[in-house]
């Protein structure tokens, strides 16, 4: 029933925003129930309405484009700058960039570079054009991981990572919450902090996803908690 009404949307919208609208919402019902393949595809046609076009193979070599970019832009605007950023006002762009945010969830399973270009494309639109998304925190969050892994840089990494916590704090986003939280405590905190604060942050991220609704990072935190407890026992 979800699908025919979806495609009864698609067939008489005039408008790409409410097209857009509604494969958000198939985005998330295709995550929730489909093979993770599925969504990305549905994500990726939804992209070509504005003129993105990103193959669901893409390699290595366009993420470390996007990230040169990246620290190229991070040079010019200071980490605590970024936090003054007005918001955006360009409603295609941001739909856009929320049709690749939906789309990450799954990408990240099928393939991690199409999740890292989707990331850094709303990393290099917000510093380009000096405007922030509801949802930035989670593209600058998700950056951090990325320059700890390509380049070793945990410092950087850590400093884009706490920013990326105040961001999220400052735009008030309760549905990302424990998303942004989740990835700060697994990929990033236990560089200069015991690991008994990871599991500590793990119990609010399962409080915080439940009430945004959001059961993946719920269940990711229960998994990610109970490995911390084990390796906190072991220490």
């Amino acid at each position: 029933e979800a699908e025919r009404l979806f495609e009864i949307i698609i067939a008489k919208s005039g408008s790409r925003l409410d097209k857009a609208r509604a494969y958000k919402t198939m985005l998330i019902l295709y995550t929730n129930s489909r093979p993770p393949k599925e969504a990305i595809e549905l994500g990726l046609k939804a992209l070509g309405m504005f003129g993105i076009d990103i193959p669901i193979d893409v390699g290595k070599r366009q993420v470390a484009l996007e990230l040169i970019k990246a620290r190229r832009l991070l040079k010019k605007i200071p980490l605590e700058k970024i936090l003054d950023l007005p918001l955006i006002q360009d409603m295609d762009t941001l739909a856009a960039h929320e049709i690749m945010l939906n789309t990450g969830v799954p990408a990240y399973y099928v393939n991690p570079n199409l999740f890292a270009i989707f990331a850094l494309k709303g990393v290099n639109d917000n510093l380009k054009y000096g405007r922030l998304m509801p949802h930035s925190a989670v593209a600058f969050i998700t950056l951090a991981n990325i320059i700890q892994t390509a380049t070793g840089d945990y410092e950087l990494s850590y400093r884009i990572g706490e920013m990326a916590l105040q961001l999220n704090e400052k735009l008030g986003n309760q549905k990302l919450m424990g998303q942004v939280q989740h990835i700060f405590a697994f990929f990033i905190q236990h560089w200069k902090k015991h690991v008994r604060h990871d599991y500590e942050i793990f119990a609010k991220v399962y409080e915080l996803s439940l009430d945004a609704g959001d059961f993946i990072y719920a269940g990711h935190s229960i998994n990610a908690g109970a490995e911390a407890r084990v390796r906190y026992c072991q220490d």
